[in-house]
């Protein structure tokens, strides 16, 4: 999915798309940063909201969900941030000239 919002920025994921959907997970990233909270911030309390809706039994594993989901914020001030539910995954930042691969913060760290 996908939200954008002119003024505010815009956010899109990747991964399980029924998971983002059900919690209209774009939608949360977006408002969330219009009411202030930095992108990488808005990204997990968006990806917790997929772990507590995620309730089916299979789409669960020790107590996560048993699928990733990506989120990647984009602020209309130009700061960007990306949050997968699992660790180890990458994103590439392009920020004027320079371009970056970051290790995304994830929601469960590495256990």
């Amino acid at each position: 999915g996908i939200f954008c919002e002119n003024g505010v920025g815009s956010n899109g994921a990747t991964g399980r798309g029924e998971a983002s959907l059900h919690a209209c997970a774009a939608y949360e990233v977006v408002r969330s940063m219009e009411r202030g909270l930095e992108p990488i911030e808005a990204c997990k309390a968006a990806l917790r909201l997929i772990d507590q809706t995620t309730r089916q039994p299979r789409l669960r594993n020790d107590g996560k969900p048993a699928f990733n989901v990506t989120l990647y914020a984009l602020r209309s001030d130009g700061l960007i941030d990306s949050a997968p539910m699992h660790h180890g995954y990458t994103f590439i930042a392009q920020r004027d000239t320079t371009t970056t691969l970051e290790l995304a913060a994830s929601l469960f760290p590495k256990s």
